[in-house]
């Protein structure tokens, strides 16, 4: 199953702006992908003080009494509260559909690649794989491999323990292409956070992968990732 980039969220001058990708052209004419309410013209670009709802409503409001332990999921500080942030995290997941928010990766501090993400598709694996997972350790290095037999991805990226014996999930599709072109031998992935019930399946495997940031990597610029519109000016 194709994923498509099909829309950039940002913040500046405070006010958020959404446009429309090539990705998202791309998806309409492949996959049925039509463009949303609030954002009804691919060829337009739209801004706002507040969070677009279509974003706001993937987090849970600060007020509601399950945001602490949102937070906690998330391996963030208490105190943080920029849904840029949350969405960067949690990749804004809902059961309703199947649109996911990602950030485009910048070299950290030390100039290296580094992102966190929650392993998908434990809810497939074993009994096994399930029971080992909720074991698993913050700081314990896990095993990343290519999957290219995989009948619904051939970028796909398998997560397993540090030994092999099980095969804990797979990371998210969107991080596949920038993993490869890293290289998989230097991308070191290990154990953030384990998020047991009531955390939901989607939020229990926090990791983090790092690696050098390698020469003439660009993250988040291949096919599919130019804008349709210019942004709006204030």
């Amino acid at each position: 199953m194709r994923w498509y980039p099909i829309g950039r969220l940002t913040f500046s001058d405070q006010r958020y702006h959404f446009v429309y990708l090539e990705g998202a052209r791309d998806a309409s004419e492949h996959a049925g992908f039509r463009p949303l309410i609030a954002f009804d013209d691919l060829h337009k670009s739209y801004e706002s003080k507040a969070l677009f709802p279509i974003f706001a409503n993937r987090l849970p409001s600060p007020s509601r009494e399950e945001f602490p332990g949102f937070i906690e999921w998330l391996s963030l500080a208490a105190e943080e509260r920029d849904p840029m942030v949350l969405l960067a995290r949690s990749a804004g997941r809902r059961e309703t559909d199947t649109f996911e928010v990602f950030e485009c990766p910048e070299p950290d501090a030390q100039g290296r690649y580094c992102v966190h993400a929650f392993i998908h598709g434990l809810r497939h694996r074993s009994p096994e794989a399930i029971e080992r997972a909720k074991s698993l350790v913050t700081g314990e290095t896990l095993q990343v491999s290519s999957n290219p037999e995989n009948e619904y991805d051939s970028l796909a990226i398998k997560a397993h323990t540090a030994d092999g014996v099980h095969h804990l999930g797979y990371l998210p599709r969107y991080l596949s292409p920038d993993v490869h072109h890293v290289g998989l031998d230097l991308v070191h992935a290990s154990v953030v956070r384990i998020n047991p019930p009531p955390a939901p399946m989607q939020f229990r495997v926090l990791v983090r992968l790092e690696a050098p940031w390698v020469s003439g990597f660009s993250p988040c610029s291949g096919p599919g990732f130019a804008p349709l519109a210019a942004p709006a000016t204030c």
